[in-house]
């Protein structure tokens, strides 16, 4: 169960219908926990793999160093001869 679905489980049918009220017949609670699941989950992946990204980033600098383009070519070259 997400954190947002944990919340809105105490979010009771009493207070639900309330709440529905000032907002009109249109609102649906089941709705709003979609909604606000699926947007969790979207920031737990981009969350996700912005870490993961970072994390290959600073892995690949500790081991080999910034990325320098002219090393390189010079390295590639020097691999040719």
């Amino acid at each position: 169960m997400s954190q947002i679905e944990h919340l809105l489980k105490g979010f009771d049918a009493f207070q639900a219908q309330k709440f529905g009220q000032k907002l009109g017949p249109e609102f649906k609670p089941n709705a709003l926990v979609i909604q606000c699941t699926s947007i969790e989950q979207d920031a737990s992946t981009i969350f996700h793999a912005n870490t993961q990204t970072l994390l290959n980033e600073k892995l690949t600098a500790a081991f080999v160093g910034p990325y320098d383009p002219l090393k390189a070519d010079s390295e590639f070259n020097k691999s040719l001869t």
